[in-house]
């Protein structure tokens, strides 16, 4: 059975979450990264970047992609020493 009171207060907590996020958003003018002439901007100054120095965008791209990863394989191996227990 579940308990009514946890439901309920799961319920509280998830809408003081959004309307916190709501406020957040507005106080700190977040919408103005979701705009298309912010988003063409970036493209431009990315696309300028990347002809400037392009061997080291594609190493710290490679960078990150390895280094993410590599965080997420202990994760595997673990899942992969509990299904050879059973």
């Amino acid at each position: 059975m579940k308990n009514k009171k946890s439901g309920k207060g799961g319920k509280i907590v998830l809408v003081a979450v959004i309307v916190v996020g709501a406020i957040v958003f507005r106080c700190f003018d977040l919408g103005q990264y979701f705009s298309l002439e912010y988003i063409k901007a970036f493209q431009e100054s990315f696309q300028s970047l990347y002809q400037a120095h392009w061997l080291s965008v594609i190493a710290a791209y490679m960078a990150v992609y390895i280094a993410i990863t590599a965080l997420s394989l202990p994760e595997q191996q673990e899942v992969l020493q509990n299904e050879r227990r059973l």
